[in-house]
């Protein structure tokens, strides 16, 4: 279960680095400590509920998960700071293979 966990952390990192490169967002990191915050006050604005429904869907047709167990592993990896460990290897590989992207 750990691995599958992780590869699903990974694909919310891939998908919410996609998102947060469209942003004013200076680093990924601000970035998503302003969507963990937005979850932990319960106060979403339009743009972060936005965001999270297309991670939400991203997940949800990669490994087909249920909703409650999508959105357990978005707050999880948003809460629990997971971004931390995620985000280098996306941004390596998004950095130098670029071509292996959609």
């Amino acid at each position: 279960m750990d691995d599958l966990k992780n590869y699903i952390y990974y694909s919310i990192c891939e998908k919410s680095y996609e998102l947060f490169e469209k942003t004013n967002y200076t680093t990924y990191t601000a970035f998503c400590n302003g969507i963990k915050n937005s979850i932990l006050l319960e106060d979403m604005d339009y743009e972060d509920s936005h965001r999270i429904m297309d991670i939400f869907d991203y997940i949800r047709k990669i490994y087909g998960l249920e909703y409650h167990e999508s959105g357990d592993y978005i707050k999880g990896y948003f809460i629990d700071e997971k971004f931390r460990d995620f985000e280098r290897p996306i941004r390596l590989i998004n950095e130098y293979f670029k071509n292996s992207l959609n």
